[in-house]
């Protein structure tokens, strides 16, 4: 008989069968029952990750030793998700937060980090860098990635990563990798800033760089992960638009001619 007709059948037990039911740790609230496989997941998962950021497609792998039997193919990362975020076994909160798990606002990761760095690396190896578009969505027909990540949006789990919304046990390993983890702002003007020195390196000036110019495509005078950049563009919002206003000082260190303000003339004169 299973289990849960146990429980639906207990007030048609005797009391010897329900006290030998109790001897053998028969729990008779599903609920209960529930909570308790949870909490023998989170404290599996712990053992075997150092951590209970379980990603919320986790599934217990069937046949594993290392797990009880009655967790194989438990859905562990979508109970996870339920518990933190709808409510659910509210009452049995404590138990969970005794075992590490947090209420707090946390992207739960929907892939193990074993995958997303594989991801990255077949990013890099596609190309040569690791500045992975925000919208960067890799195709579900894209033979250069393994099966498990097509359709993986890394564009958004890299930007998830650098805000330290996810994976952040795992940043110290990205960076190692070469994996750029500054605010995307920040990045962008990095990025500028080595585009305008390339480009006074080739042309020798930079204060007429055409606004349609984008560094080309396999072009030799520029690194790699600039390859495609709008540069004529980006160059006419800082000069004409006040773009990046925080960084002009950089800007103008390289020979820019960024126009002042309405704003910044009044407060001069």
């Amino acid at each position: 008989m299973r289990i849960r007709d146990l429980r639906a059948k207990k007030k048609r037990l005797s009391p010897a069968q329900v006290e030998q039911l109790d001897n053998a740790g028969m729990v008779w609230s599903d609920a209960e029952y529930q909570v308790g496989r949870i909490e023998r997941g989170l404290t599996t998962y712990k053992a075997m990750y150092g951590n209970v950021r379980i990603p919320q497609l986790f599934v217990v792998p069937h046949g594993d030793g290392r797990w009880d039997r009655d967790l194989w193919d438990m859905k562990l990362g979508s109970a996870i998700d339920s518990v933190r975020n709808d409510g659910v076994y509210e009452a049995h909160r404590s138990r969970f937060e005794a075992l590490g798990l947090t209420f707090d606002r946390w992207i739960e990761p929907q892939y193990p980090f074993a995958l997303v760095r594989q991801a990255l690396e077949s990013f890099h190896g596609r190309y040569g860098h690791y500045e992975v578009p925000t919208t960067y969505v890799i195709a579900a027909d894209d033979a250069a990635y393994a099966v498990p990540v097509r359709g993986m949006k890394l564009g958004q789990i890299v930007n998830q990563i650098i805000n330290a919304s996810t994976y952040a046990e795992h940043r110290g390993e990205l960076e190692a990798m070469g994996v750029p983890l500054m605010p995307r702002k920040e990045l962008m003007v990095d990025r500028i800033c080595e585009a305008v020195r390339c480009y006074r390196r080739e042309y020798g000036d930079t204060k007429r760089i055409p606004k349609g110019y984008k560094v080309p495509e396999e072009s030799l005078s520029y690194p790699r992960e600039l390859w495609g950049l709008a540069l004529g563009q980006a160059v006419y919002n800082i000069c004409k638009r006040g773009a990046y206003a925080d960084y002009r000082d950089r800007f103008e260190a390289l020979g820019l001619d960024i126009e002042t303000s309405a704003d910044e003339k009044e407060a001069s004169s």
